[in-house]
């Protein structure tokens, strides 16, 4: 993805001429399946291949790729980057069918356009022994409109079954051609070999950066050109960089990882001058004020100045809220209930008026009507412009409009209160969010240069509150949980709740997960959007009477699981949902004919490397009761790869504290 700004050409009239020599090598072992790069080089041992040897799991495999960026010139004389792109996949289960599909994105401005071209796509398939080619029409390729400047190039290759071997290539060429984009060495199955060349003129000034954890070969290399400018020959040298992989893993997603992309081997550019001797230098560097700026200009910051379509409903509002949180949150069931979320996230939206007759949009589109209607009832709202942690990290040294996928509203009441809220979520309320938009790096969008970066993962408190009343007889535990649900845990409980299909799902899911039977379920708060939900049902459950003793498990649900960490070692951070807290509180009427023999031992841990600490009390209350009380904390939402051991070793720990059991002797 790529910046959106109106920079202006330099113009140029030559033909480029570069001869290169090496002054580097590759230091990589050969791949493990031989294969020539060049498009059409399809090999019959190829098609015949049933798996790969490095990763019999994979569902498919990369056999090849080569992508190349160069300088050139058009023929009005503008300076355009091409990238040259061919990729060679090989099936081999059927869940690796979906290689098949391809999207290319790419942009489309008034002054600045990006084109594809080249589009060559061949299924290579054993039939009967042969090897039989099956190219795709031209007429298989589509054209998708995302936004105002941004469009998708579609196609599927055809005939694609388990064994096929799909042969793709193609060229992107751009006017923007100080943006080169990021280009992944690594993908979500295995790369037998791979290769990308950079060519630069030594013209421009530029900073590159290799990133992830597989070996990567280099080399560089010198050839010579020239530019007509002005009349004049113009020589340069051109600058090429090469790297490569073989036998690159793939990039495989681990518990609580939100985005493997963020990790995976990578090979970035970012282009900030271009001098040519003799002339003025032209400075392609973007500050994160120019980023504001377009962005504001865009449909997100016009978003908050349209007209609201809403005006009578909104007035009713007014007259009917008690308050001012009241008067936003009916703001928002109103909007949500002309405008259905069709399931896309998107950054810009259409008109506020489009969006409501379109009855169906983006969260975009639905934040964009919420936006105009509490301008009009008296709200400050402001764009906040965010990269999903799906989508992976935003990089701050990278100023550029493609570090943000999404916009929330930052509303501030005219008694000075400051709120977040998000239009997709019919599980949402003021500040609570949806977990995949819980980044550190939000950018509220402000004129005259006054935007500023905020931290939205800590805006409401999040917290789960579980209280268990029971009472024990021969062999049977029968009470009464309460669960009270705040901040995100609340936002977790309505969306899974939602994902069955009927309130007995649920309570049958529940009662095979957690071995217990349920009755008189109950639950408030799950209706609308709220700050809270609870639930409160009776529950029986088994003991355990082993001759003159009984075993009471006093954990009806756990927290942890020890196979959340299962490996023994992990190279990436461990990212965390949200910080919480949970608190359990179990009390027991000792049963009738019985003592009490034994309680759990009272224990309190910590793990300063997640902010994380866990204490359970447990005591003999008198009065023929026992209790049990159990207190977690996770204070950080990211855990370093270099604590992972540790962490693995807190998790296995605290998933054994739910085995521990309260013991009662039968009086004799």
């Amino acid at each position: 993805m790529k910046n959106i700004f109106a920079h202006g050409h330099s113009l140029f009239m030559a033909a480029l001429s570069v001869i290169f020599f090496s002054v580097g090598a590759l230091q990589l072992s050969a791949q493990s399946v031989k294969v020539d790069g060049r498009f059409g080089k399809v090999s019959d041992a190829e098609v015949m291949m049933e798996t790969y040897p490095l990763d019999t799991s994979a569902v498919a495999v990369v056999l090849c790729e080569n992508g190349s960026i160069r300088m050139s010139v058009r023929s009005d004389g503008a300076l355009v980057s091409t990238l040259s792109y061919n990729v060679r996949y090989k099936i081999l289960k059927e869940d690796g069918v979906r290689y098949a599909d391809f999207e290319i994105p790419y942009y489309w401005l008034p002054e600045l356009k990006e084109t594809v071209s080249g589009i060559n796509v061949v299924s290579y398939n054993n039939v009967g022994g042969k090897t039989v080619e099956s190219k795709m029409p031209r007429n298989l390729i589509f054209q998708e409109i995302v936004s105002d400047n941004l469009r998708l190039c579609k196609f599927t290759a055809p005939d694609v079954r388990v064994g096929t071997v799909i042969d793709v290539q193609y060229r992107v060429s751009s006017d923007m051609y100080w943006i080169i984009d990021d280009f992944y060495l690594q993908k979500d199955i295995p790369v037998n070999e791979v290769e990308y060349s950079v060519m630069l003129p030594d013209m421009f000034q530029f900073s590159k950066h290799v990133r992830g954890y597989v070996p990567v070969g280099f080399s560089e290399s010198l050839g010579s050109g020239r530019f007509m400018f002005m009349g004049t020959s113009l020589p340069f040298t051109e600058i090429t960089h090469r790297y490569s992989a073989t036998d690159v893993p793939a990039m495989k997603k681990e518990p609580y990882m939100y985005n493997t992309s963020q990790y995976m081997s990578a090979v970035s550019y970012d282009l900030s001058s271009f001098q040519m001797p003799g002339y003025l230098a032209k400075t392609f560097s973007t500050r994160w004020q120019d980023v504001d700026d377009d962005l504001l200009e865009s449909s997100v910051g016009k978003c908050v100045r349209a007209a609201c379509p809403l005006k009578d409903e909104v007035n009713a509002a007014k007259a009917s809220s008690a308050s001012e949180e009241d008067l936003i949150m009916n703001i928002c069931s109103l909007v949500k209930g002309k405008v259905s979320w069709n399931g896309d996230v998107r950054l810009y939206p259409d008109l506020p008026g489009n969006v409501l007759h379109s009855a169906s949009s983006s969260n975009a589109g639905i934040n964009a009507v919420i936006a105009s209607a509490l301008n009009y009832a008296g709200f400050l709202v402001e764009p906040v412009v965010l990269k999903r942690r799906s989508s992976g990290l935003l990089l701050e040294y990278r100023p550029e409009t493609s570090a943000f996928d999404t916009f929330i509203l930052r509303v501030v009441t005219p008694s000075g209160k400051i709120h977040y809220l998000d239009g997709m979520s019919y599980n949402g309320y003021l500040d609570i969010l949806p977990v995949d938009f819980l980044v550190a790096n939000a950018r509220i969008l402000r004129k005259d240069g006054m935007s500023e970066w905020t931290d939205i993962t800590g805006l409401c408190r999040n917290s789960r509150t579980y209280v268990v009343n029971a009472d024990a007889s021969e062999g049977l535990v029968q009470g009464k949980m309460q669960i009270r649900f705040t901040g995100e845990d609340s936002y977790a409980f309505k969306t899974e709740y939602k994902g069955y299909d009927s309130r007995d799902e649920y309570i049958s899911a529940f009662e095979s997960e957690n071995s217990v039977s349920i009755d008189g379920f109950d639950m408030t708060g799950t209706g609308g959007m709220s700050s809270y939900c609870s639930v409160m049902f009776d529950f029986e459950q088994k003991g355990t009477v082993a001759g003159d003793m009984m075993y009471v498990n006093p954990f009806i649900v756990r927290f942890h699981s020890a196979s959340s960490f299962s490996a023994p070692e992990r190279k990436y951070p461990v990212d965390f949902p949200y910080r919480t807290t949970i608190s359990y509180v179990y009390r027991l009427k000792v049963p009738e004919g019985y003592v009490l023999e034994q309680l759990p031992e009272s224990m309190a841990m910590t793990l300063d490397a997640i902010g994380s600490s866990v204490r359970l009390v447990c005591s003999g209350q008198g009065a023929g009761y026992v209790s049990l009380r159990y207190d977690f904390i996770l204070g950080r939402m990211r855990g370093d790869a270099a604590d992972y051991e540790y962490i693995r070793e807190y998790w296995g720990y605290l998933s054994r504290i739910y085995d521990n059991v309260i013991v009662f002797r039968k009086i004799q």
